[in-house]
């Protein structure tokens, strides 16, 4: 058994001066004494002591070295299987971010080229839009182109019937009229015929 002075925190021993105080608590006398001057209660529950309270013990021990040393071998063996089972453990933990890391940095050479994947997808959408927009303009210009076509096709047809009329008899003007039902053709043709 050990026992240990509260006041200094050493173990104390049978060669030394000890003294043990009325609630039972065993310290240095040296230790003791010098408390007492600054507190007049016990270290170590705070009852109420004065010298005449404190009483010199002679204790007897018995050596038990060999029962100490056994179980402190006990002890040290249990302290280095503990120790390889956190060294064990720390190297599973070691692996473990190991792996984690390689994962991680994995991922994140995959997030690197979907991004690169995007951004060309986003210029090749871009060129897209473009190409969209030119073909909407030019659809416009065909619409245009052929509307000005329709337009110049009547304009001809007007002025080819119009050269008829001018060539024709009375009967054949009659019969090329019943053919036009635009009033501003029929007016175009009244007044080249007036002339």
């Amino acid at each position: 058994m050990h026992i240990q002075c509260t006041i200094c925190s050493d173990l104390v021993n049978q060669a030394e001066s000890l003294y043990v105080t009325k609630c039972g608590h065993i310290f240095h006398h040296q230790c003791l004494a010098q408390w007492i001057e600054r507190s007049k209660s016990c270290p170590q529950c705070r009852n109420k002591v004065t010298e005449r309270c404190m009483f010199r013990v002679f204790p007897t021990v018995s050596e038990g070295s060999r029962e100490d040393a056994a179980t402190l071998q006990a002890r040290l063996d249990h302290a280095a299987l503990q120790l390889r089972t956190h060294q064990a453990q720390l190297k599973d933990l070691h692996e473990q971010l190991a792996q984690a890391t390689a994962n991680s940095t994995h991922k994140d050479a995959l997030v690197a080229a979907a991004e690169k994947r995007l951004v060309a997808q986003e210029c090749a959408l871009a060129a897209l839009r473009q190409k969209l927009a030119h073909a909407a303009d030019r659809t416009r210009d065909t619409e245009r182109l052929q509307r000005d076509n329709e337009q110049l096709h009547r304009t001809l047809h007007t002025l080819n019937g119009l050269q008829r009329v001018l060539q024709a008899t009375a009967g054949e003007v009659e019969d090329t009229l019943r053919d036009y039902s635009d009033p501003r053709t029929v007016a175009t043709f009244a007044a080249a015929l007036k002339r």
